[in-house]
C-alpha cells in the first residue's frame, strides 16, 4: 500500500534522493506482525482479487491471470525476465537521479 501511494503521489514530481532514503528507512522499519499465513482458500481469494488490476487496468488476459495460479512454470518464465527488468530499473533510476519525473520517464519509454 505504501509503495503504491508513493507512485500515485510522486508521478509528476521528481523522486529525490531524500525521498528514496525516507522510503528505504520506512521499509526497513516494517515489522512482520501484519503478515498472515493464509489457507489455500485465502490465497485463492487474494489471487482472484488481482482481476481488476491485472486484467482491467493492465490489459492482461484472464488466461494469463489463471496461468499464474495453475501453470507451474509461469513464475519460472517470469523470473527469466529478471535481467531485462533490471536493465529497465537501472534506466528508471538514472532518469530519476537526473531530476526527471516518473511521468517523463513513462512518456519517453512507452512503446
Amino acid at each position: 500500500m505504501f509503495l503504491i501511494d508513493v507512485h500515485s503521489t510522486r508521478s509528476t514530481t521528481p523522486f529525490t534522493l531524500d525521498d528514496a532514503v525516507a522510503t528505504y528507512a520506512r521499509l526497513m522499519d516494517m515489522r512482520t506482525e501484519g503478515c498472515v499465513e493464509m489457507t489455500f482458500a485465502e490465497r485463492k481469494r487474494v489471487h482472484n482479487l488481482k482481476y481488476f488490476t491485472f486484467v482491467e487496468q493492465q490489459g492482461k488476459t484472464v488466461e494469463e491471470l489463471n496461468a499464474q495460479w495453475y501453470d507451474r512454470n509461469y513464475w519460472q518464465r517470469e523470473l527469466g525476465m529478471a535481467d531485462a527488468l533490471n536493465v529497465r530499473i537501472a534506466e528508471f533510476n538514472k532518469h530519476i537521479l537526473a531530476g526527471k519525473t516518473v511521468a517523463e520517464f513513462l512518456k519517453e519509454h512507452s512503446h
